[in-house]
């Protein structure tokens, strides 16, 4: 006989509770890097969700494009060898930017809400209901990949957008 006694409803019960401690977490982690762009990048913060209002489909083909050639052009640079440092920053910027693609949408998301009950509210309020839904639609099991897949593309390609219109604006 073994010492340990296996119960598969505890087992259950703890994955459970794991999962829900886990999106606890990430929507609270999620909240702060939201509050952080707010406060540190404002401008490019509120062109992206405007992108995402304005442009949706546009959006969505950027995002697509930069999803694909992104990797490809990292991976070209790493095998020229003196490219391999570029190719490493091109990959982090490309990871940090399809995590920020979700805040945005998730901003996007809460203005939304709170426009159509024509509520009006502070932008951190705004962020924190956006994220809740949106984690809420990316948990509805066979629909919730898609709208994180479909999402992650218009925030990428708006992120895209509102950066370079921010850039182009000072100069």
């Amino acid at each position: 006989q073994s010492p340990v006694n296996y119960n598969k409803d505890d087992s259950r019960e703890s994955m459970d509770r794991f999962a829900l401690a886990s999106k606890f977490i990430r929507i609270v982690g999620a909240f702060v890097i939201g509050l952080i762009l707010l406060k540190l990048a404002p401008t490019v913060s509120l062109n992206a969700v405007n992108q995402i209002k304005s442009y949706p489909w546009r959006n969505l083909g950027i995002g697509l494009l930069i999803l694909i050639v992104t990797p490809i052009t990292a991976v070209l640079l790493l095998i020229s060898m003196v490219g391999a440092p570029l190719a490493l920053i091109l990959m982090a910027l490309y990871f940090v930017s399809i995590y920020l693609s979700g805040i945005f949408i998730a901003m996007f998301v809460g203005q939304y809400i709170l426009n159509y009950f024509k509520k009006s509210t502070t932008k951190e309020i705004s962020l924190f209901l956006g994220i809740v839904v949106y984690t809420l639609l990316t948990m509805i099991p066979f629909v919730g990949w898609f709208v994180s897949f479909v999402s992650m593309l218009i925030g990428l390609g708006a992120l895209a957008v509102a950066e370079s219109r921010l850039h182009l604006d000072r100069n």
